[in-house]
């Protein structure tokens, strides 16, 4: 998976910081969004479409359509999940990668401020400690020039 030039979680998908700083750190053809409610979601596919600068192509596809396109293509992709629970699937899949950035994650009833607008409960944390111990390195960052945080550095909240 080397044309994979940045994975990163964030519920806000394309969003200003992505477009704008995420981007020019971690240049792709495509962004790739693997999220199974917003690949049947036409509606909502066309707004986020219309987001992306020209020139660059957002594809947005369900799990299983990610799995197949990711092992023949060739470009590079700046891949994102709306969560890690996604996040989670995917790699347990066997895809390796070499960091997962975890930049946003909503508060629900049950989730602790772990960083600036990343809300983790304990079977997230455990998720992203199992990815971590299959050699993945997993970051917390809202852009890519502001200071990160590691996951061990919250491991005393769980």
């Amino acid at each position: 998976m080397e044309n994979i030039v940045m994975c990163r979680v964030d519920f806000r998908l394309i969003h200003g910081q992505v477009i704008t700083k995420w981007l020019r750190y971690y240049p792709a053809k495509k962004i790739v969004i693997v999220d199974n409610l917003l690949s049947e979601d036409d509606f909502m596919a066309e707004i986020y479409k219309m987001a992306v600068p020209q020139g660059l192509i957002l594809e947005i596809m369900n799990e299983q359509e990610a799995e197949s396109y990711l092992t023949r293509t060739k470009e590079s992709i700046f891949l994102l999940f709306k969560d890690i629970a996604t996040a989670y699937r995917f790699i347990k899949k066997g895809y390796l990668l070499k960091r997962l950035v975890v930049g946003g994650v909503p508060s629900e009833v049950g989730r602790k401020l772990v960083f600036s607008g990343v809300y983790l409960d304990q079977v997230d944390f455990e998720k992203l400690m199992e990815i971590e111990r299959d050699g993945i390195e997993v970051t917390f960052s809202s852009t890519p020039d502001d200071k990160s945080l590691k996951l061990k550095s919250i491991k005393e909240l769980f």
